[in-house]
Formats: C-alpha cells, sequence, structure tokens
C-alpha cells in the first residue's frame, strides 16, 4: 500500500535554494537594503529617545486625549510610566521604530501594488489569488 508521502512535493526545499541562490548572487542589493532599513529604524530610535522620557509620554497622553479621551490618556500614561520604571524606554522606542518601519514599508508596497493592479488585467490576476491564500494561510510560528 502506497503512503502520500511518496507523492510528496519538495517546495520546502525549492523555496530553501532559491533564496540560497539569491543571498549568494544578490548580497550587495540585500545589504543596502538592510542598511538603509536599519538607517531609518536607528534614526527613528534616535529622535524618540532625544526628548527626555516623561516630555515624551506627556506627548503621548495628549494625543491620545485628543484621539480618545481622558481615559485613554490616563492607560497612555501610566503604562508608558511603567516601562520607564522598569528601565525599558531605549528598547520600547526601538521596537516602536521597528513596528513603523515596517507598517510603513508595508502601506507603501501595497499601496503600488494596488495601484499597478488597478491599471493592469494581467497584474491584477497574479496578485489577487496571492492575496486571497495569504488571508487564508494560518500563521506559523517557530
Amino acid at each position: 500500500m502506497e503512503t502520500l508521502e511518496q507523492f510528496r512535493i519538495p517546495l520546502g526545499d525549492w523555496i530553501e535554494a532559491i533564496v540560497e541562490l539569491m543571498n549568494t548572487n544578490w548580497e550587495p542589493f540585500f545589504d543596502a537594503i538592510s542598511a538603509g532599513i536599519r538607517t531609518f529604524i536607528e534614526g527613528l530610535t534616535a529622535l524618540f529617545t532625544l526628548p527626555p522620557s516623561i516630555l515624551f509620554i506627556a506627548l503621548l497622553a495628549l494625543i491620545a486625549f485628543y484621539f480618545k479621551g481622558w481615559k485613554f490618556a490616563l492607560f497612555s500614561a501610566l503604562s508608558f510610566l511603567l516601562v520607564v520604571s522598569m528601565d525599558l524606554w531605549y528598547q520600547t522606542m526601538s521596537t516602536l521604530s521597528m513596528v513603523l518601519t515596517s507598517s510603513l514599508i508595508a502601506i507603501v508596497i501595497g499601496v503600488l501594488l494596488g495601484i499597478w493592479a488597478s491599471s493592469s488585467k494581467k497584474v491584477s490576476a497574479v496578485i489577487k489569488p496571492i492575496m486571497d491564500f495569504m488571508q487564508t494561510m494560518p500563521a506559523f510560528y517557530i
């Protein structure tokens, strides 16, 4: 009796080979992108850690008050004060910089692909199934 393992498609092996090939041949390109992103993240982190933490917390609380009200502003201020009290301010601002950077990159790529797909039926035909698959694909945690 045959098992399904005999019909396994080595997709993971193929992707790993493609990634290895790209790493080998396009290393300067990837290094340049990495350096640019790293510089942007470090610049944001420096900007966020430039003012004293209490001043930045007050600014964030004012923004929270403006958009959500005093309860959210108070919660935000207390949460950030807790971060400061645990001496994790720099790490928190570094994480915030990474999240903002990755969100900005995702938005730029998404908008550009959306514009391209809206102007080309061929591009739309390629992107739409990929997006449908990505929406239904479960998250895999290592």
